[in-house]
């Protein structure tokens, strides 16, 4: 009931909600920026996409008919005062962020679409030397998945990609990294290899994933939309985990290629920028955090390649 109510206020001419939802939904179907900050554009949409879902939450969560709504739920369900933050959340991300997440996804490939490019070519280069899949294997084992555990794998990336709401992407992207886990496992009768092989076994499946950009746009949107509550778990640590692996690939070069079991001390600091942006968000929302924009390590690579030229 929550989500149909949220719904028709989204589709209701007058209400604030809907002036918002239609608001951003034109700037992204005509390509306009938001307020001109310092920083990447990519970025930047990506927070002012958070700054709508958390100002539509705090609306909502104090509009009495929305409140007299949960509060009427079925029997069963919960009601108490601290589950309602979480079930106007669940009910925007349904009734806002999916609707417009065509018209997002769209204008992200469109800003990145260098960087995207950049990946693609290295992730064919890392292909053509590695052979037919599986060939090389992943970690130090050089242990590759089974065939149904790859095809597993691939599927949940697929899910991933469909999925809107940031919390069932981190499930999907948690149960990737279970199968890349149990795809390390020396045989049949012996425990998993540890988080060393990790980061290499990650590269290697990123390597063979059908959409790769598609993964590169969902962890940048996870990094912006997720609480910084969040970024401290589990979540975040596999999240920058799999930042580092998609920056491997987009830097393969043949005659410096080696096996990475670590974050570069490039991806640590693009990383240690990204925690200081996002922590001095929480605490000033509209303060500090524009003068620390999240620039991608590949980004900063094609400006180098482009002067190059």
């Amino acid at each position: 009931m929550l989500t149909q109510h949220v719904r028709a206020l989204a589709r209701a001419r007058s209400s604030y909600v809907a002036k918002q939802f239609r608001s951003f939904r034109a700037r992204l179907t005509s390509g306009a920026g938001g307020p001109h900050r310092p920083g990447d554009p990519a970025t930047e949409l990506l927070q002012d996409v958070r700054h709508l879902l958390t100002d539509l939450q705090d609306h909502l969560a104090k509009d009495p008919d929305v409140r007299a709504v949960f509060a009427s739920r079925g029997p069963g369900a919960p009601q108490k005062e601290e589950e309602l933050g979480p079930a106007v959340e669940a009910a925007l991300y349904r009734a806002v962020l999916a609707p417009l997440k065509p018209a997002l996804w769209m204008r992200l490939r469109t800003l990145r679409a260098p960087e995207l490019r950049q990946l693609r070519r290295r992730q064919v280069a890392l292909r053509a030397e590695a052979g037919p899949p599986g060939a090389q294997g992943a970690g130090r084992e050089k242990r590759s998945p089974a065939p149904a555990l790859r095809s597993r794998i691939h599927e949940r990336l697929a899910h991933l990609h469909a999925a809107c709401a940031p919390r069932r992407k981190v499930s999907l992207l948690l149960a990737v990294c279970s199968d890349v886990y149990e795809g390390l496992a020396r045989g049949e009768n012996q425990e998993p290899l540890g988080a060393d092989a990790f980061l290499p076994a990650l590269t290697e499946e990123l390597i063979w994933s059908p959409d790769i950009g598609e993964t590169q746009l969902d962890v940048e949107f996870l990094m912006e939309l997720l609480d910084p509550d969040e970024l401290r778990g589990e979540a975040g640590y596999y999240l920058t985990t799999w930042f580092g692996a998609l920056y491997h690939i987009a830097h393969y070069e043949p005659d410096t290629a080696r096996a990475h079991k670590g974050l570069s001390s490039e991806v640590r600091a693009s990383l240690r920028q990204w925690h200081r942006r996002r922590t001095l968000h929480r605490q000033s929302p509209s303060g500090d955090q524009a003068k620390l924009p999240f620039e991608e390590p590949w980004a900063m690579e094609i400006m180098q390649e482009t002067k190059d030229d």
